[in-house]
């Protein structure tokens, strides 16, 4: 994903300038930040997400010059209008798709004008506090970096995912796609930094699991520093340690489910399950945060079995053990299940205040009772990575539109008839 940042030094001149018409053209996929001068904020004269014209974002792949996605402009607004700068992105889960098959872009002119915040501020007025800006961090494969906000604020993600969206973000020889992200990763690392002042982020299979095998991968995250105390936790965070071949039951109160922060099966020091060999080793299983949240996220009680047979052996001889942070929450909705046919659209929604939490989905065709069709080849097919795309496009929103087809998600299987399938809760 390109990220371009159109930013203008506040001068004499800025004045002058204040009211001269700006444009900016973002293609499908990219994002860009506009902003005005200190003391100037945007206003948004016209804009459309689509396309118009082949000499912007040129491709071969166009097939109309005359779409444009119904309220764009409203959107537009609603996110830059009255704002010192603002991040547009030029996506179809933002905007919806106007013309299928067709690379599009956002078009936006604005101006910059004199914020009232200038005027001097009435005898018993209170002067609005500045709201927060984006910022982003990107950590590349096998490095760590703390994330942090200054003191009296706290952390709120906004979108972050594990994998690779484009070929200049931590530069590699390789690379093999640039359209892959880790399911549930945007789950963990709100799980690790979400309503923190700081928190420690580590690029790393072992934690996110591996999207794409063979391609450099790295973490993305855009975040807030917002300030005053962070909200209360909605339950009290708890830990519980199952050492090697022992196992140990979790259990929440009635009416309560298990909501796995993190956790991992392996060894992070040497008081933990002491052994009499001692080893002074860290070591992680690969994908072992991903089976004990299979295991025990949203349910009233669950089973640790601390065993090499369930998560591998991530270090030979040495004495190991599941340690799980953990809350009891209120049970969510669902699980539920969507499956739209093959070319529908899979309409996903929660209700008010509740975000979708993707548990797993994909493309293809595992049965021929759902979507019943007299073009069924195969019950043993599903496209790579549509769990991943499902994911990225639906977790943490409240709502999600995608297409079950073949454009999205390729062909795993030529003459069958497919359908996309998930499962989901509202949290």
């Amino acid at each position: 994903m390109k990220i371009l940042i159109l930013a203008f030094v506040f001068l004499p001149l800025a004045s002058a300038l204040a009211n001269q018409v700006k444009s900016v053209v973002i293609c499908e996929n990219d994002q860009a930040t506009i902003s005005c001068p200190k003391n100037n904020t945007l206003f948004i004269k016209y804009g459309y997400y689509g396309r118009k014209s082949n000499l912007s974002c040129p491709s071969p792949n166009t097939k109309t010059t005359n779409c444009v996605a119904k309220g764009s402009l409203q959107k537009m607004k609603k996110l830059c209008g009255h704002k010192e700068s603002c991040q547009l992105e030029a996506e179809n889960s933002i905007y919806g798709d106007p013309c299928k098959g067709t690379p599009k872009y956002i078009y936006v002119e604005y101006i910059c004008q004199k914020s009232d915040s200038t005027k001097p501020a009435a005898a018993n007025s209170t002067t609005p506090s500045k709201p927060p800006t984006k910022e982003t961090a990107v950590i590349c494969e096998n490095t760590n970096k703390i994330v942090s906000c200054p003191a009296s604020t706290h952390i709120v993600i906004n979108s972050a995912y594990y994998g690779r969206k484009n070929n200049k973000t931590c530069p590699s020889k390789n690379i093999n796609t640039t359209n892959c992200q880790a399911f549930g990763s945007l789950r963990k690392i709100r799980k690790l930094c979400d309503l923190k002042q700081s928190c420690e982020l580590e690029a790393t299979d072992s934690i996110y699991g591996n999207p794409c095998n063979g391609t450099f991968k790295y973490i993305n995250v855009v975040y807030e520093c917002k300030s005053g105390p962070p909200p209360p936790p909605a339950g009290k965070k708890r830990n519980v340690i199952a050492c090697e071949n022992h196992n140990v039951h979790v259990t929440c109160p009635k009416g309560d489910v298990i909501y796995v922060l993190d956790g991992f099966y392996g060894r992070k020091n040497a008081k933990t399950c002491p052994s009499k060999v001692n080893h002074n080793i860290t070591c992680a299983a690969h994908n072992s945060l991903e089976k004990i949240m299979q295991t025990c996220n949203y349910k009233n009680s669950c089973v640790l079995r601390p065993i090499n047979l369930l998560y591998g052996d991530p270090c030979i001889g040495v004495y190991k053990y599941i340690s799980m942070n953990y809350m009891c929450l209120p049970t969510p909705l669902g699980p539920f299940k969507k499956v739209a046919c093959q070319p529908h659209t899979l309409d996903v929604s929660c209700p008010a205040g509740k975000k979708i939490d993707v548990v797993n989905g994909y493309y293809g065709r595992l049965n021929s009772h759902t979507c019943p069709s007299f073009h069924i080849l195969t019950t043993k097919c599903y496209a790579f990575g549509s769990s991943q795309l499902l994911a990225f496009t639906c977790d943490g929103r409240q709502s999600c539109s995608i297409k079950a087809s073949n454009r999205f998600f390729g062909n795993p299987c030529w003459g069958t008839q497919k359908y996309l399938q998930m499962h989901y809760y509202c949290v």
